[in-house]
């Protein structure tokens, strides 16, 4: 079980671990913001959002199986 926190300063610059917590605090737009600016800056963190649980919540919202697809992770 994941806690509530907020990304640390030397998170700030790690975009999918402020995509989990937007998710924690339902804030789903932005959460996908930072996903797909993680694409683009091929973030080597990115594939983790396939497998870790923090990511289910929004794991049926277009903009993440689209991100999905464009890392090669679909089913």
């Amino acid at each position: 079980q994941y806690l509530l926190k907020q990304p640390s300063k030397s998170d700030k610059e790690n975009l999918v671990a402020n995509a989990a917590f937007f998710i924690q605090l339902g804030e789903t737009e932005k959460a996908l913001v930072n996903l797909e600016s993680a694409l683009a800056n091929r973030d080597e963190t990115l594939p983790i959002i396939n497998a870790d649980s923090r990511f289910d919540l929004i794991r049926n919202e277009k903009r993440f199986v689209e991100i999905i697809r464009k890392i090669g992770l679909q089913k």
